[in-house]
């Protein structure tokens, strides 16, 4: 199993998460950074792509969850099994 993490909650929603379509990166500078040399295009396309290619490999759908750690912080994560 392989876990996808971040701090914070799911800024779009897992719905809007899951459709894509809609960008809001948390570091705007790393996100400037990878569209300087041209490896990010902020089309909100990655979860989408993520979900596709599972799908196609006929692998078990990806759960998204969000949850609280003891410190009262969200918590955001894509489990791929």
């Amino acid at each position: 199993m392989l876990t996808l993490e971040n701090s914070g909650s799911i800024r779009v929603g897992k719905y809007q998460m899951k459709l894509g379509g809609e960008s809001d990166p948390r570091n705007k500078a790393l996100m400037k950074m990878f569209n300087m040399i041209d490896i990010g295009e902020r089309a909100g396309s990655g979860v989408p792509e993520l979900f596709s290619v599972w799908e196609q490999e006929g692998w078990e759908e990806p759960q998204i969850e969000e949850r609280q750690n003891r410190r009262k912080k969200q918590r955001a994560a894509v489990r791929l099994s």
